[in-house]
C-alpha cells in the first residue's frame, strides 16, 4: 500500500502493548511467574522455559492476545506434556501450529485429544468471571504488585512483590503523537487489551493527554465477548470519532483479524503492523505480511516519520 493511500485515512488508532509499550519485562515476565506459581501450587513439574519464542508461538495462532489466557494455555500444555512424557516446548509448538484463533476453546480441545486432564481443567475453572479465577488473581497480583493490586481490586494481596507493571517501557514520546495528530487532524484513540487503569499508570502525563482516551476502548474492562479479534471495539471507536477510514496500528494476528473484520463490517481499516518489539522482527514481519498486513514498520516513531514526509 502506498503512503498516499495511508494518508487518505482520516484517523489513526493504536493498540498499546508491543506498539506504544514494550512489555517483554512486564507482561511477558508476569506470564512466566504466573505459570510457575500456579504449577507449584498444584505440585506439578515445570520444565518449560516460557521465553519470547513460546509467547510468540501462542500469539501467532491468533487466539491469545490476552496474556492471562496465554498463561492458562501454557499451564495445561505443560501438564498434558508431563502426563504423556513429551517435551513441553515441542508440545506447545505443535499445538500452536494446529489450533485456530478461538484461543482457549481450541487449546483445550487440542490438549484433551492428547491427554485426559479434564480434572485439571475443572480444578482451574478458567476463565470464570472476570478477574475471579485463581490464575487471574495470581496474574494481577504479580503484574500490579501489592499496593496497586489492593487499590484496584480492593483486596488484600497474598503475594508480596514489586509490580511487573513498573518494568513497562514506553516506546513513543509526545512529539511523535503530536505529529500524527497534526497529520490526521485529531488525537489518536487506543483500542487495547489493557484496562484503563494499567494504561493510565504506564502512559502517564504529559504523554497521556496526547491520546483521545475518552473515545478509546480498554478491553480488560469489557466483557470477554468483546475481546480481540471481535471488531466491535474498533468499530465503536471509529463511529465515535467519525472516521470514514482508519489506520489501526497493532502488532499481532488478533489485531490484523480485527481490522479485517471491521473492514468487512463496513468500516474500512488499514492495518499497520509493528515488528520491532518481537524476539524475531523478520519472522513477525513475514507472519503479518503473509496474513495481509497493509504496511509494516519497526516502530511507531518510524511510522510517524514516514507519514510526515
Amino acid at each position: 500500500m502506498t503512503l498516499e493511500a495511508m494518508r487518505k485515512a482520516d484517523a489513526i488508532i493504536f493498540d498499546c502493548d508491543g506498539v506504544l509499550v514494550d512489555v517483554s519485562e512486564s507482561y511477558d515476565a508476569t506470564i512466566r511467574q504466573t505459570v510457575a506459581h500456579t504449577l507449584a501450587s498444584m505440585h506439578a513439574e515445570n520444565s518449560l522455559v516460557i521465553d519470547k519464542h513460546i509467547i510468540d508461538a501462542f500469539k501467532a495462532s491468533g487466539g491469545f492476545n490476552d496474556e492471562v489466557d496465554l498463561a492458562y494455555a501454557a499451564i495445561i500444555c505443560i501438564i498434558a506434556a508431563n502426563k504423556t512424557n513429551q517435551n513441553p516446548a515441542e508440545f506447545v509448538i505443535n499445538a500452536c501450529r494446529t489450533i485456530d484463533s478461538t484461543g482457549i476453546a481450541a487449546i483445550e480441545q487440542y490438549v484433551l485429544e492428547k491427554a485426559d486432564i479434564s480434572d485439571v481443567i475443572a480444578e482451574l475453572a478458567y476463565p470464570g468471571k472476570r478477574n475471579s479465577s485463581t490464575i487471574h488473581d495470581t496474574f494481577n497480583q504479580i503484574f500490579y504488585g501489592g499496593s496497586l493490586y489492593k487499590k484496584l481490586f480492593n483486596k488484600e494481596p497474598t503475594l508480596q512483590n514489586p509490580g511487573k507493571i513498573d518494568s513497562d517501557i514506553l516506546l513513543v514520546d509526545a512529539p511523535t503523537i503530536r505529529t500524527l495528530c497534526s497529520i490526521f487532524g485529531k488525537k489518536p484513540p487506543v483500542v487495547t487489551g489493557r484496562g484503563r487503569a494499567s494504561f493510565e499508570y504506564t502512559v502517564c502525563e504529559p504523554l497521556r493527554s496526547e491520546f483521545d482516551t475518552r473515545n478509546s476502548v480498554f478491553l480488560e474492562d469489557e466483557p470477554r465477548s468483546m475481546a480481540k479479534p471481535n471488531p466491535d471495539s474498533l468499530i465503536s471507536t471509529m463511529q465515535r470519532i467519525s472516521a470514514g477510514e482508519a489506520i489501526y496500528v497493532g502488532d499481532s494476528i488478533e489485531d490484523l483479524i480485527m481490522s479485517k473484520r471491521a473492514t468487512e463490517g463496513g468500516y474500512p481499516t488499514i492495518f499497520c503492523g509493528i515488528t520491532g518489539t518481537s524476539s524475531d522482527p523478520h519472522a513477525k514481519a513475514e507472519l503479518l505480511e503473509g496474513a495481509g498486513a497493509h504496511a509494516l514498520f519497526p516502530t511507531v516513531n518510524e511510522l510517524a516519520k514516514i507519514l510526515n514526509q
